[in-house]
C-alpha cells in the first residue's frame, strides 16, 4: 500500500497508508444490468406493480465511480438517496415534480464479498442487494414509511424480513445462501 503525509489539525505529520478502493470492471456491469432487470421483475411481480410504476418512480443505479462523496456513506453494500421532487412527469400529461431515486452501490465492498472473500456469486448477491433498495423505493414512494433517520433501523429491519420472504422462492442459482446470509447477520 502507498503512503501518503497529511498534518492533523494540530499541525504535526500523519502518515497515512492510502487504501486502494476496488472498482467494478465492465464484466461486472454487465451483471449490474442483469441483477436490476431481474430484480425489477421480482419486485414489480411480487409487489403487485403495473408496468408503469418505475416511470412514475424513476431511479437510476450508480456505482462507486459514479457518485459523489457524500452518497458514500456508511459500511452497507449499497444505500439509497431520494432527491425529492426533481423529474417531471410528462407521460401524464402533467408538469408534477416527480421524487427520482439513486442506488448508489458500493464496489468495494460488494467485490470483497463476493470476490476476495468468495463468499457469494456476484449476481445472486446484487439480485439481494437491488430487491432490497427497490422494495426501499416501493414503502417511500407508497407512503409506508419515511426517510427519517430516527427510524432507520426498523425500516431497514422490516425491508430485509421482506426481501428475505420475497426472495426465498425465486429459482436463481446462489439466492438462497445470499437470503440466508443476510437473515442470520439481521
Amino acid at each position: 500500500m502507498a503512503q501518503g503525509i497529511r498534518l492533523n489539525p494540530l499541525g504535526k505529520i500523519l502518515v497515512m497508508k492510502a487504501q486502494y478502493i476496488h472498482y467494478f470492471r465492465p464484466e461486472h456491469i454487465r451483471v449490474i444490468d442483469e441483477a436490476v432487470a431481474i430484480s425489477e421483475e421480482i419486485v414489480s411481480d411480487r409487489m403487485g406493480l403495473t408496468s408503469t410504476y418505475w416511470k412514475r418512480n424513476p431511479y437510476e443505479v450508480k456505482t462507486l465511480k459514479e457518485t459523489a462523496a457524500d452518497e458514500r456513506p456508511g459500511h452497507a453494500f449499497a444505500h439509497l438517496v431520494r432527491y425529492g421532487k426533481g423529474v417531471k412527469d410528462k407521460s401524464r400529461g402533467s408538469d408534477a415534480p416527480l421524487d427520482f431515486y439513486r442506488i448508489c452501490l458500493h464496489d468495494h465492498r460488494i467485490l470483497t464479498a463476493t470476490e476476495k472473500k468468495g463468499l457469494f456469486d456476484l449476481k445472486p448477491f446484487l439480485v439481494y442487494i437491488l430487491s432490497h433498495e427497490l422494495l426501499h423505493i416501493t414503502r417511500f414512494a407508497g407512503f409506508r414509511c419515511h426517510m427519517d433517520s430516527r427510524r432507520r433501523g426498523i425500516e431497514e429491519g422490516i425491508v430485509h424480513r421482506l426481501t428475505g420472504t420475497i426472495l426465498k422462492s425465486v429459482p436463481l442459482s446462489g439466492l438462497g445462501q445470499v437470503v440466508s446470509y443476510f437473515e442470520a447477520a439481521a
